[in-house]
């Protein structure tokens, strides 16, 4: 959708199915241990007759998967230092937080307070999030106790935690932190729809003082990566980049904001690595205007892009992530070792072709079955 569009106004769905439909897109990202985010509403492109999705978040979101695989593979210190890795394998979580703020954005706009915040579309953004959670927490229950029913009672207590503090392994902050996007950005919506500037500065004021008292006060890593608050400045960025959509940015603003988060991404990685941020720093809120920068190129030269069957995956980008979490988690170990465990960047590249097929593909099947088994628990819920 080029930037200087609108978006098309229309009612709130009237019934489940239509909520359903609207609302089942989920987002994926990936960082250093993991991560993604969720859209919960779609955007709309006044471009495309009849057209209630913008397809081109939809294919960020592919390209955000596969490099979430690609970056859970075992390279070395030495190939991740490849500029490839800094300046754009890790980049995907911000391109998801930034892309959620923009799609939420629409959403919000479309609905208005009291439709976004019905009980009805509450409900239908909130099962969507836990129903493919539970289905996976089911499912490593199951591996973890070997298929012994001896061991299931154990595994069941832990699993049982994991719906608080997240799953195990890369990436187990992501559903807690899915479920606090839900009250977390409408919050920053309304701060900053009068005064958009003024609401990006507070924004990332806000974002670098809490990383400030987590490293002062000594937060745990393990509290750290469940807060939301890390991604202040990046959700800020999607909505300040929605609220603008109008507004043609100089090519002098463009090169100052990729400039800046390019210089940080580099000092971090090759320099000086920062003392805030965790784990997680080169995802941190300044490569904010690394992916600002690049999303207001693309969204101009590339926001019309047309649907196509490889594009719509991203419908499944979530359970793509979860099943990839599964095979990282038992499947892929084992079997590396089998076959050598080589660590050239050549088999390591096989591997990832490899491991891109197998998720994708699990992850699709298990997206049509749990669409399937959502959208009879939405109609029954809904219809009482």
């Amino acid at each position: 959708m080029d930037p200087r569009n609108g978006v098309r106004e229309s009612k709130p769905a009237e019934t489940c199915g239509e909520q359903f439909d609207i609302l089942q897109s989920r987002n994926l990202c990936a960082d250093d241990d993991m991560s993604a985010t969720n859209c919960f509403s779609v955007p709309i492109d006044k471009k495309t007759p009849g057209s209630g999705r913008n397809y081109l978040l939809d294919f960020i979101k592919i390209i955000s998967a596969v490099f979430v695989i690609i970056t859970h593979l075992p390279w070395s210190n030495e190939q991740r230092n490849c500029p490839i890795f800094p300046l754009l394998i890790d980049m995907a979580v911000p391109f998801f937080m930034v892309v959620s703020g923009y799609v939420e954005s629409i959403g919000i706009s479309r609905y208005g307070i009291r439709g976004y915040f019905a009980p009805k579309r509450f409900f239908v953004s909130f099962i969507g999030i836990l129903l493919p959670y539970v289905c996976l927490i089911c499912l490593e229950t199951v591996l973890k106790s070997g298929f012994y029913f001896s061991g299931i009672s154990k595994e069941l207590n832990i699993s049982i935690s994991w719906l608080m503090i997240g799953l195990s392994g890369p990436g187990s902050y992501y559903i807690p932190i899915l479920f606090q996007m839900m009250l977390y950005f409408p919050m920053l919506f309304f701060f900053m729809r009068r005064k958009p500037v003024l609401g990006l500065l507070v924004a990332f004021v806000l974002n670098l003082l809490f990383e400030i008292y987590v490293y002062h006060y000594g937060v745990s890593v393990h509290l750290y990566r469940l807060l939301i608050f890390r991604y202040t400045f990046l959700i800020a960025s999607g909505i300040y980049l929605y609220q603008t959509k109008d507004k043609r940015f100089s090519k002098a603003a463009i090169a100052v904001s990729y400039c800046i988060g390019v210089t940080y991404i580099i000092l971090n990685r090759y320099v000086y690595e920062f003392v805030l941020f965790g784990k997680w720093k080169s995802t941190s809120m300044f490569v904010a205007f690394y992916v600002f920068a690049i999303m207001v190129v693309l969204l101009r030269r590339y926001g019309n892009i047309r649907k196509s069957k490889f594009v719509v995956m991203g419908e499944a980008s979530l359970h793509v992530f979860l099943m990839q979490k599964v095979w990282y988690g038992y499947g892929f170990p084992a079997v590396y070792k089998m076959t050598g465990s080589k660590t050239d960047a050549a088999s390591l590249l096989v591997w990832g072709a490899i491991n891109i097929l197998i998720c994708f593909s699990s992850g699709l099947l298990f997206f049509k079955l749990e669409s399937t088994m959502r959208r009879k628990v939405i109609s029954m819920v809904l219809s009482e």
